[in-house]
This record gives structure tokens, sequence and C-alpha cells, in this order.
């Protein structure tokens, strides 16, 4: 360790005394249980109710507005308290909220073209990051947004087994009714099983690496049965990219564990999982197959889309930085197949510039590397594994998604505190007779 370093422990302690940080935390544990359930309900709102068939999108746009700026407002109410607490990835999280607020303003300025109000629910959006510092003002725990991911995930999971047995009554994530009248199917039909576009699937991943963790640390009927209900609802998505990087995630997690014996266990786990795999793989992962080859054989939309975005994105200085946004000739592309939310980080690209696409990736380098030995190793494995995905889905898109990423770095925030927390601890005796000038 050199002097510098030293220098700023004993700062940071010395900040943190004289703020009253010592407790990372504050006040008003007993409304926790009122904000998880309220927060349960923003969840079915933001996911439409995981997509009702009945849903109302004018009525729900308009409530919208209402809960962003209450989450905005509230945010604001409180700053004085929230500006006495720690909280290390607070920088990061507002990067996010100004890298989107300054292409919004720069595409004002420079783009004759561009449409504040066709933007605006995207703008507001933007608040649910906000989440962050709700966490922090009502002590959220850990297991607390662990238990909150839960219930959606087995949500989804009950769903899909519904919707799966009797697909005649199917009321979630199904065809619209156009669609359903010329297809005459409710969805669509994928390895011989109905693939239902419920929303909420990091719910499930980040809940499936958290009882992947537990696994490894020590093996569990409970922890087995809920991560085995998680990876088949995980499966049940049918998205043959989502499957991939989550089973690439899984069979090289090994590779971010510093304890030998653990490592050696997932290693164990992981081997023994994948000659169960390979046996069913006909089964199980068949029709993907055919289907990608395929699709390599012939016209891949989403290679067109992907060179069709681009070139959107090259055509100048300005929309290579800030992007476009949300302009209205996106639904007439889309009717032709060209799905920016088709092509990853490339599809945000053409939304939001490559500062933004930037930034994700400096997060990613931030939890996996720069923070891992601090954070636990669900944490690091969702952000990887996500960031693997992110080449065809990117991992925040809309106000659900945006919940999920400001509720990651919130308990990668817990983690990182308590851990500078010890090391300031451990190292102020030790180095107390140094000046600070």
């Amino acid at each position: 360790m050199t002097y510098h370093d030293r220098l700023q422990i004993i700062r940071m302690t010395l900040y943190m005394n004289s703020m009253g940080l010592r407790n990372i935390h504050t006040l008003n544990r007993p409304y926790a249980g009122l904000v998880k359930c309220l927060t349960v309900l923003f969840i079915l709102f933001s996911t439409q109710c995981f997509k009702y068939i009945n849903w109302n999108p004018t009525y729900a746009g308009w409530c919208s507005y209402f809960i962003y700026a209450f989450i905005a407002g509230w945010t604001f109410l409180y700053r004085n308290r929230l500006s006495t607490i720690y909280m290390p990835l607070k920088k990061e999280l507002w990067m996010l909220i100004i890298l989107f607020l300054l292409g919004n303003l720069m595409r004002i300025i420079l783009n004759t073209g561009y449409s504040l109000y066709d933007e605006r629910q995207y703008i507001f959006g933007i608040s649910v990051f906000l989440f962050y510092y709700i966490f922090y003002v009502y002590n959220m725990e850990e297991q607390d947004i662990i238990e909150i991911f839960l219930v959606i995930a087995l949500c989804v999971f009950c769903i899909q087994i519904f919707q799966i047995v009797f697909p005649e009554g199917a009321i979630f994530g199904i065809y619209d009714e156009e669609k359903r009248i010329s297809s005459r199917m409710v969805a669509e039909v994928r390895n011989g099983i109905y693939r239902f576009r419920l929303p909420g699937v990091l719910f499930t991943l980040f809940c499936l690496y958290y009882y992947w963790n537990k696994l490894l640390v020590r093996i569990r009927w409970k922890d087995a049965i809920l991560f085995s209900v998680l990876f088949a609802s995980m499966y049940l998505y049918l998205t043959r990219q989502i499957i991939f990087a989550t089973l690439f995630t899984l069979a090289f997690s090994f590779l971010f564990i510093r304890n030998s014996s653990t490592k050696l266990k997932a290693i164990a786990i992981i081997t023994a999982c994948g000659l169960v795999a390979l046996y069913f793989i006909s089964d199980l992962f068949g029709e993907f197959y055919t289907r990608t080859l395929n699709e390599s054989n012939a016209k891949n939309i989403r290679l067109i889309s992907l060179k069709f975005y681009w070139e959107k994105i090259v055509s100048s200085p300005f929309s290579f930085l800030f992007g476009y946004g949300h302009p209205q000739f996106l639904q007439k592309w889309a009717k032709l197949g060209l799905y920016s939310n088709d092509i990853g980080f490339i599809g945000e690209m053409f939304h939001y510039g490559l500062l933004w696409i930037l930034f994700y990736f400096y997060t990613v380098y931030l939890i996996v590397l720069k923070y891992g030995r601090m954070l636990p190793l669900y944490i690091r494995l969702f952000v990887f594994g996500t960031s693997v995905n992110s080449i065809l889905i990117f991992p925040y898109r809309a106000a659900g998604e945006y919940f999920v990423w400001a509720s990651m770095l919130y308990i990668a925030s817990l983690y990182i505190a308590r851990y500078q927390t010890i090391v300031i601890e451990n190292n102020t005796e030790k180095y107390a007779g140094i000046s600070i000038g």
C-alpha cells in the first residue's frame, strides 16, 4: 500500500466519522415492508402486468407520468438526507441519467427532426434509476430485494406452466388479436412448446445466479429446488441468446471464484449438469440448432437489421455520439421486420449513441473486474451474463429493466461500502500516526 493510499484511507475515515457514516444506512426500517409491497406493484405496472391481454396502454401511460414524477419529486424532497449517506456507485448512477438527458438535449439543439414529445415516455422513465435512492433512505437490505425479485420470477414461472398446459386460457404475453386470427395460434411454438413473450427475464436471471451462488457455498434442498425452477423458467422463455448466455456464464462461473474448494465444487456441479444436459441435448436444443442453422443459410433478418441501423448510426458524427432517440419512422421500419431491440447494443447505440454504450461497458468493467473481489459471485455473474447477451439483447431498455439495473447497483454499493469500511477500520489505527496535512 502506497503512502498516498494510506492518506486516502484516513481521510475517508475522518469524513465518514464527521458525517456519521460509520453505519452506512439511515432510518425508517419499519417502512421496509410497505416499500417492498409498493415495489412489487410498480414492477407489475412496468411489465404491463406480465403483458396482460387487456392492458390499456393509454390509461397506463397517463398513470406512468404521475408515478415517474412522484419518484423524481420524492428523491428531491429527501435530497438533504441522501447527501449524508455514503453511496459508492452514486456517481455511476448519475452518469447514466446525465448521459441520457445530455443525448436528448443535443438532439433538440442539433436535430430539427427530433421530437421531444415522441421521447416523453423514455425521458420520464429514466427516473426509475432513482429507486437506488429510495432503497437507501428506507434501509432496504439485500434480502429484501431478492425476495421482491423472487416473487416476480415465481409468478412468471407459474404463468409459463399454466399457459403451456392450458394454452386456450392464455392471457399473458400472447399474440395481438390480428396475429392470433391470421396464425390461428395464441403464440409462437418453439421446440414443441408455446413461446409466450413474457417480460421479466432479468428478474429470473438475477435470482438464478443468486441461488447458484448459494448452492456453491452450501447445497440445500430449498436452494436446489428454487435454482431448478428458475432454470426451467429461463429455458421456457425459449430465447436462444438468453439460454446460450446463461449456460455459458454458469459453465465458466468457476473462473470468478477465488476459493479453491468452492471452485472444485463448482466444477463438479457443472460437470454433472453438463453430462445430464448432453443426454437430453436433442430434446432440449435440437430445434434451436436446426433453426439457427437454417437462419445462417438464409437471409437473416437480424443481420439485415444490424447493417441497416449501423449505416444510420455512422451517417453523421452527431448520430454516432448521441443517437437518434425514438423517431416515429421506427414504426415504419418495424413493419419491415427491422427491429432495433433485436440487435443488442448496436440498437441501443442507434437510440442513444456511442457514449451511452461505452458507459455501459465501463460499468461492466467496474462490477466484474475493479470491484469484483468486493462483490458476491451472483452480482458479477449477472452483469457478466447480461453483457454476453448484450450482443443481441441489451440489459436495460425500459422502465422494468432500469429498475433491475438500479437494484443491482444498490446491492453492489452495499457490498463495496462494507468492504471499504472494514479496510478503513483495519487501517485507521495502523496509520493513525501519519499526518494528513
